[in-house]
């Protein structure tokens, strides 16, 4: 049996597992296709880096926050990856080439 597409529209209790799912088919094969037919520079690669890991903090509900002291919070990458059920955007690309 597939995969139930309704699952992560339905009411209640989002699973970020599953919104990560739609993430990887929707978004990021879209920016992954156009890394690979270009070469990016290391500056687009941090661009994507850093829009992918708001991606996941979105998807893991564990945002960066500012306790009520002033100081903030940033919730460590490798966490919100693994909670999302996302991998790094450097192994999500593959062999696509970095100036």
């Amino acid at each position: 049996m597939g995969y139930d597409w309704t699952r992560p529209l339905t009411r209640g209790r989002p699973i970020p597992s599953d919104h990560g799912y739609l993430y990887k088919l929707v978004i990021q094969s879209e920016l992954l296709y156009g890394a690979k037919s270009c070469v990016l520079t290391e500056r687009m690669m941090v661009s994507l880096r850093s829009f992918h890991h708001r991606c996941a903090r979105f998807i893991a509900g564990d945002h960066i926050r500012q306790m009520p002291d002033g100081s903030w919070i940033c919730p460590e990458n490798a966490a919100v990856l693994e909670i999302a059920g996302l991998w790094t955007i450097d192994e999500s690309s593959g062999d696509a080439g970095v100036l």
